[in-house]
């Protein structure tokens, strides 16, 4: 019953935190033309993938040394690191304007504060998880969008959206740093100096380079098209992905709320049987998601920002099993300290869905299609190399459960295809 009552309350406190990602996006879908929402869609997947190279790796050691003991004399550096960091972006963010960047037409200034943001979010969640309070970690980690959809709301109250989402974006920062310093009991500013730099940064640079780049991989589809392709493109593939990544959700709240229990001192089968609950969980969500995309747009009673690229639903439901699992996998590597392994095998997935990118000359249309088969194929070498880099703990029970969705989903693909 204590149980219960403690999935319950950190449940709400998860949903609740998690309802800004999922309706923030939406509403900005909703009030800003189509341009700025892609444009939006792309300073977030830009600071998403920034963040963790800028970091350098701090909020993964906070993360795994405050569960580990190995890594525990590195917390407070570390938190000195991201502190100093979320400064020097904040004060560059605002010396933009000065130079003639202003945050209207320029990327610069607003994408530096979101970094500063998602390195602290990052930073103080790692905290939070590692600490046993999961569902408070939530919270943190769903600090930016909690930013985004507070300045939506700021605009229907008459204000400029860039200029709310940059005044929210400086007072998020400001009560992160509170809870740093709160959480780790930082050392006083004219101690920083005196911390020791180097050895936490030759831990760090291997939790920064897998961190770096899996969310590089995961943000790569959004930059490639902010790029390669008008605003719009950016916004038609990101409506899309922001539906059906309502289903990731699950991976969040059992990764979130029981982080120390998974990638604690476990069993590996134990941790394998949570593998496979949340790729389950995972993989049902999306279908209903994709069948409620299909069915329902005519059933409601209101408007919704419903996506018309309909051929992209199950492709993109199969790249959300596939993100849950790698992002699970992800923790087996760290656990065993076996960050380079984890390099390794991003490296080798981002080389292949480069490949895949670059191979595929589409229309607009085409190149949406092409872009998600794309990050699909790089996710399946990731998946693969992982698996392989595990060695002897490879994950037998979610390896076959992943397995089993997988090819639901790929012979419901077929089907979908066969009847358009």
């Amino acid at each position: 019953m204590r149980l219960l009552l403690r999935i319950g309350r950190h449940g709400f406190i998860f949903a609740a935190a998690k309802s800004a990602v999922l309706i923030a996006p939406l509403l900005a879908a909703s009030m800003l033309t189509q341009a700025q929402y892609g444009s939006v869609e792309w300073w977030l997947a830009l600071s998403m993938a920034l963040g963790p190279v800028i970091g350098f790796g701090a909020p993964s050691v906070v993360a795994y040394g405050s569960v580990s003991r190995q890594l525990q004399r590195h917390v407070r550096t570390a938190t000195v690191c991201v502190l100093a960091i979320a400064i020097a972006l904040v004060f560059f963010a605002f010396l933009m304007p000065l130079l003639g960047r202003d945050w209207a037409h320029y990327f610069y200034g607003p994408v530096a504060l979101q970094c500063a943001v998602v390195i602290q979010q990052m930073t103080l969640a790692a905290r939070l998880k590692g600490t046993g309070k999961g569902a408070w970690a939530s919270v943190a980690e769903s600090t930016l969008y909690l930013c985004l959809l507070l300045a939506l709301l700021s605009k229907l109250m008459g204000a400029g959206f860039i200029a709310a989402f940059v005044f929210w974006m400086v007072v998020a920062s400001v009560l992160l740093a509170v809870g740093l310093v709160a959480l780790v009991r930082v050392p006083s500013l004219w101690r920083w100096p005196n911390r020791n730099f180097k050895a936490c940064l030759a831990v760090g640079w291997r939790f920064m380079l897998g961190a770096a780049l899996m969310a590089g991989f995961m943000a790569t589809p959004r930059i490639a098209l902010g790029f390669l392709a008008p605003a719009e493109t950016v916004a038609a593939f990101a409506l899309v992905f922001r539906w059906l990544s309502i289903s990731i959700i699950a991976h969040q709240f059992i990764n979130t709320v029981f982080f120390a229990h998974i990638y604690g001192d476990v069993s590996e089968r134990r941790r394998d049987i949570a593998i496979a609950i949340v790729i389950s969980v995972v993989a049902s969500g999306a279908l209903l998601i994709v069948l409620f995309l299909a069915l329902g747009q005519g059933l409601l009673p209101f408007q919704l920002p419903f996506p018309h690229e309909k051929v992209l639903f199950l492709p993109m439901a199969m790249v959300m099993v596939m993100w849950a699992m790698t992002a699970c996998l992800e923790g087996s590597l760290y656990r065993q300290g076996s960050a380079l392994k984890q390099s390794f095998a991003v490296v080798m997935g981002l080389s292949v869905m480069l490949l895949i990118l670059a191979a595929n000359v589409m229309s607009v249309q085409d190149a949406l299609l092409g872009m998600t088969y794309a990050w699909m194929g790089g996710l399946l070498v990731l998946i693969a190399v992982q698996f392989w880099r595990l060695g002897q703990h490879r994950p037998l029970i979610s390896g076959m459960t992943f397995c089993v969705w997988l090819s639901l989903f790929i012979t419901l693909n077929i089907v979908q295809q066969g009847w358009a």
